[in-house]
């Protein structure tokens, strides 16, 4: 067996337990289920086989159901004390075997009571009854596990689904209330400090103490400021607004039914082999169940072949669910002609046939319909993978507006308005013979940084020139080179944001290159192979890093502006590598 189907063994296993883990399977779905089983079967295997139409039959019924349900109850009482024990399904399998065997053997007794025809052995109706309860409990517990993944796997796809237009809403507000905060917060502190320095100016009668209230601002407000300049986390932001979950109370089956993979031969073969061997015991003992056994394997193989040969195109679903029946049919007329060869005319060729019917078309219906909700439910389950990396990726576009808004913001401070302040510090620190004209031009440099505050830091950077830049600050000490495809330069031309973040990590590649690994060659390529994402990688020849250092600032910087990186040690080419995935806004 290859691996790929061992795995495929080893995941349907564990999907069946956990399904009969199910604390809940003693319930109301499992008792209606059961009285329409129960009820059918008296009716044909009691009433019609035997010739025995009497209404006194509604007596067992009635008395060993009524039995069953209490017994069912208190089964329900025990189960859900150990719910999340792995081996629950033990416990639900032992119940079923119980209550079923009593049950069935109840309906004897009480039939044998009352006088009703009962040809059946006590032996056969507690093997009988056991057989059905376990199979009466899975067959729920896989409709059940299958209802239940289907409707939590739908239900967080419209969650996602609804609740992305309030998202990308609140995204787009926390951008601009955080970008919106820091410049309020800077102004709050910087404004009237800048003021109180013109006021001292005004004043004339001390050039010490303005002097001191300019280097205080520097040293004591602008260079904290710059330093405390963090990005907000946009998730915890969502998580604390997001909408509440949406329940689906009712499950639709899909529209359209890919019927090639409802069909589970195996899972028929399973039911059909049981159900009809412990039917044809009954006739025919051992050998008769060995002979039906046998035909329900053909059953099996002309089902193999019915799924072979059906399109793989999706058919509606009353279209499918009738060719699924017809299916069914045809298949089953090997078991059919055996059972009623094997009854010898001992029973009502009606019973026989209804029984027949009711085993093959309920077995090919029942692993269907887990079927089709299971395969149902992995679609959504990949539509909701997609909605998840879409907001993974505006999630990530939205830190790095946010990121990039501040370090401008930080270098405003840090270039600007400091340049004006020491501009002015040094203009009062040296002598002159024109007071006046000096007052005067440190009033410049302050509303200069005053105007700087309340403007919009600059936005546009050019590619060209910022690897220039690069290329010629290292020159002499690393050979940098930088190739950047046709698609990301576009990219990078379009947005300031990415272009931005793009020129920060180049700095910061080489730079740790060369600071932490001593490295002479470092090579940048950036590409842009999808739409939505900008690939960067740089290699350095530098000493090995410890990729299992902690993080720096640099780390926390890539976590905001990537939506993925890595620093790995290429063995082959002998060179440390970076790569990075930069999120861009289609």
């Amino acid at each position: 067996m290859s691996s790929t189907a061992i795995q495929h063994t080893k995941v349907s296993e564990n999907l069946v337990i956990s399904r009969l883990n199910n604390p809940r399977l003693w319930g109301r779905e499992l008792f209606i289920f059961a009285f329409i089983v129960n009820a059918v079967l008296t009716v044909v295997m009691d009433v019609v086989r035997q010739g025995s139409i009497t209404w006194l039959w509604l007596v067992p019924f009635a008395v060993t159901f009524a039995a069953a349900t209490l017994l069912g109850f208190g089964a329900s009482i025990v189960v859900r004390r150990f719910a999340g024990n792995p081996r629950l399904w033990l416990l639900n399998m032992f119940f079923a075997v119980v209550i079923g065997s009593l049950k069935n053997f109840a309906v004897g007794f009480v039939a044998d009571m009352l006088g009703l025809a009962n040809d059946a052995t006590a032996a056969y109706r507690l093997f009988g009854g056991a057989i059905m309860g376990i199979a009466l409990v899975f067959f729920l517990a896989m409709s059940i596990g299958a209802r239940a993944s289907h409707r939590e796997a739908v239900s967080q796809l419209v969650y996602l689904q609804t609740g992305l237009v309030n998202r990308k809403k609140r995204l787009e507000q926390t951008v601009e209330d955080e970008n919106a905060k820091l410049v309020r917060t800077t102004n709050e502190i910087l404004i009237p400090k800048l003021r109180n320095i013109e006021e001292l100016l005004s004043q004339g009668d001390s050039s010490h103490e303005t002097i001191q209230a300019l280097r205080s601002t520097i040293e004591n407000d602008i260079r904290p400021l710059t330093r405390d300049i963090q990005p907000a986390a946009l998730l915890s932001t969502l998580s604390s607004t997001e909408e509440r979950q949406v329940k689906i109370r009712k499950i639709r089956f899909p529209k359209l039914i890919d019927l090639r993979s409802a069909i589970r031969p195996t899972a028929s073969w399973i039911y059909n082999a049981i159900s009809f061997g412990v039917l044809i015991f009954f006739f025919a003992g051992f050998l008769g169940s060995l002979l039906i056994d046998i035909t329900v394997t053909i059953e099996v193989l002309l089902l193999a072949l019915a799924k072979r040969l059906i399109s793989v195109d999706k058919k509606s679903r009353g279209k499918a669910l009738f060719q699924l029946s017809v299916i069914a049919l045809l298949c089953s007329i090997p078991n059919y002609l055996v059972v009623i060869y094997l009854s010898e005319g001992k029973t009502s060729l009606f019973a026989l046939t209804a029984l027949v019917i009711i085993i093959s078309v309920g077995s090919l219906w029942g692993s269907a319909y887990s079927s089709i909700l299971d395969t149902e439910r992995l679609r959504v389950e990949k539509e909701i993978a997609k909605e998840n990396e879409d907001l993974a990726h505006e999630i990530a576009i939205y830190e790095q507006r946010i990121w990039v808004f501040k370090k401008s913001w930080q270098l405003l401070l840090h270039g600007t308005v400091q340049a004006a302040l020491t501009a002015a510090l040094t203009r009062l620190t040296m002598p002159t013979d024109d007071e006046v004209l000096r007052s005067a031009l440190v009033r410049q440099d302050l509303a200069r940084a005053k105007v700087s505050l309340q403007a919009t830091p600059v936005r546009e950077l050019d590619l060209h020139r910022c690897i220039a830049d690069i290329t010629s600050s290292w020159r002499g000490v690393c050979d940098v080179s930088v190739k950047v495809s046709e698609r990301a330069a576009r990219a990078l031309k379009r947005s300031f944001e990415v272009m931005f973040g793009v020129n920060e990590i180049m700095r910061e590649a080489v730079s740790n290159s060369v600071r932490h690994g001593a490295a002479t060659v470092v090579e940048i390529e950036i590409d842009r192979e999808s739409d939505d994402l900008i690939q960067f990688t740089s290699k350095n020849n530098g000493i090995p890093l410890s990729l299992q250092a902690s993080k720096g600032m640099g780390s926390k910087m890539m976590d905001e502006l990537t939506l993925d990186w890595s620093l790995t040690q290429d063995e082959r080419l002998r060179k440390t590598v970076l790569r990075a995935s930069i999120p861009v806004a289609i």
